[in-house]
Parts: C-alpha cells; structure tokens; sequence
C-alpha cells in the first residue's frame, strides 16, 4: 500500500476517532447536567473545557499538504536517467518475441524504477503487445488518482462535520458517517478497496 494512501486514511481516521471521543464526552457531560448531577455552571465550563478536545478543523489542509508532498517527490521520481537502465534490455533486442505476461512481470520486477517502466511500456507499444498494465509513468494521472481519493476523504470529513453540527447532542447521530467512511476505517477493507489505486499511485518511497 502506498504510503501517501496510508497517511490520507489515517488523517481521516484519526479526526473521525477523534470526533467521536469528543462527541462521547460531551454526550458524558450532557447526561449529568440532565440528570441534575451538576449545576449549569459546571456544565458550562466543563462543555468550555472540553473545545480543547474537539479536533483541530485543519484537516483539509492536512490533506491538501499531503498532496503537495506526493506531487514534489513524484516529479523527483519522474526523471529519465541512463543509469537506471538495467541488463532486462537485452530481451528487448534479442529474437525472443515477449509476450502480455512477460511486460507485466518486467513491470513488477522495475516497479520503482521510472526509467526502466517508461522502456517496458514504449517497448510493449512499439510492437503492438497490449498487456495489462499495473503501474504508472503518467505523472498527470497519478496525481488525478491521489485527488479523486482526497475527493472521497473530503466527502467523509464533509458528512462527520454536518452530523456534527445536526446532532443537538445526539451522540449516535453526531458520530454517524458514510459507507465509505466505515469502510476507511477498516485498514484491510481500505487495502482492498484501494489496491489498484495504490498501484496507479506507486513510485519509489
């Protein structure tokens, strides 16, 4: 799993988590005041207090700097560099005629090597050989990759956030997300939701 997917999910999880432990304290707090078990000015400082807890609503430009960082280590990355060629080319000159499988299995082998997959790919091109291909060189759509998911974790953030605001103390609908954002929570769920994304978003980490 690429580690920019990593951290988008554990952005977005860890301000969900966040959010739902605040939203169970104030749920807390709540019940006394109803309850009679403190006074209204108790209840009042200990709601002022805990604003501290609430997570930060930075989250959005924590994601958007996530972004920046994947685009400038992606450019680093995206350099044709003669050393990086490796001695795989001679197949390429050889009379053996490669087949699907044998480009995607030199796609694998050279997965971090930006050179070597831009080489596979042309070569694979340039005699006809359609093959399915599993890792990226298009700088453009690598990134579209990374923003269509900040997309979904701007959607997850956006849903918390309005049934945050909704709620009027209604713990279980204050915490409610979307299927996606259950889904994220789940790191084997995400892993498997994602793999291909994580592929399209490969480079050397």
């Amino acid at each position: 799993m690429s580690k920019y997917l990593k951290q988008l999910r554990k952005i977005v999880v860890t301000y969900q988590e966040g959010l739902n432990n605040y939203n169970k304290k104030k749920a807390e707090i709540n019940n006394l005041y109803k309850s009679g078990e403190i006074s209204k000015n108790s209840y009042e400082l200990k709601l002022d207090k805990l604003k501290d807890e609430k997570p930060a609503s930075t989250i959005r430009h924590d994601i958007s700097n996530l972004i920046n960082e994947y685009e400038n280590e992606l450019n680093n990355w995206a350099v044709m560099n003669g050393a990086d060629l490796d001695q795989d080319l001679a197949l390429f000159n050889s009379p053996i005629r490669l087949q699907a499988k044998d480009y995607q299995l030199l796609e694998a082998k050279h997965k971090d090597n930006y050179t070597m997959l831009k080489a596979i790919k042309d070569h694979a091109a340039s005699n006809s050989v359609h093959y399915a291909q599993t890792y990226s060189v298009d700088t453009k759509e690598k990134v579209n990759v990374l923003k269509e998911l900040q997309n979904v974790a701007h959607n997850i953030v956006r849903t918390l956030d309005q049934n945050n605001k909704s709620s009027w103390g209604d713990e279980d609908k204050a915490n409610k997300t979307s299927y996606l954002g259950i889904l994220w929570s789940d790191e084997e769920k995400f892993n498997n939701l994602y793999e291909d994304h994580s592929n399209k978003l490969h480079i050397k980490e």
